[in-house]
């Protein structure tokens, strides 16, 4: 073989290596974007477990249990804590529903429409969703308003009732 052809063997092996390390690069690219997903999909199991774990909290059970049942006689202490507990609730699901904006998540109506069941169908939850409200971005507002609206008490207490039991 003369040079041009170790020449042209070597041009061809280059532009082979190149395109392998191209899609090499692009299968580690799409790889990385899984786990990204994935890892983001995780935050949102953590942030369901850190509320479940409020539930439990013996102390906070009697305060949630309060405001569910008779929310005038909560003092300004347990007012402060659930409110808290209530911010918690909305910015796990602020955070799914901008994933679901984004394109990596896709749950953001089941999830919403579960925790408006489960957290939001009782008076002071009501109160609170209506007075706070401003302070949230206006598409998560036209969305949950109306199935918080739509809850009843007394299926708000069912749910906390029935997940009490199975803790």
């Amino acid at each position: 073989m003369n040079a041009k052809s170790w020449k042209d063997v070597a041009e061809l092996f280059g532009i082979a290596a190149i395109v392998v390390s191209l899609v090499f690069v692009g299968l580690q690219l799409r790889q990385d974007q899984i786990v990204a997903h994935a890892e983001l999909g995780v935050g949102t199991f953590i942030d369901m477990v850190a509320i479940d774990q409020k539930l439990t909290d013996t102390e906070f059970a009697a305060t949630y249990m309060k405001m569910l049942h008779s929310p005038v006689d909560l003092s300004e202490e347990e007012m402060v804590s659930v409110n808290a507990f209530l911010d918690q609730v909305v910015l796990a699901v602020s955070r799914d529903c901008y994933l679901l904006y984004v394109g990596i998540y896709d749950e953001c109506d089941g999830l919403a429409g579960h925790l408006s069941a489960r957290f939001f169908g009782n008076t002071y939850a009501k109160v609170w969703w209506h007075t706070t409200k401003y302070r949230r971005r206006q598409s998560l507002v036209a969305k949950l308003t109306p199935v918080i609206d739509s809850q009843s008490n007394e299926e708000s207490i069912r749910i906390y009732e029935e997940i009490r039991k199975q803790l």
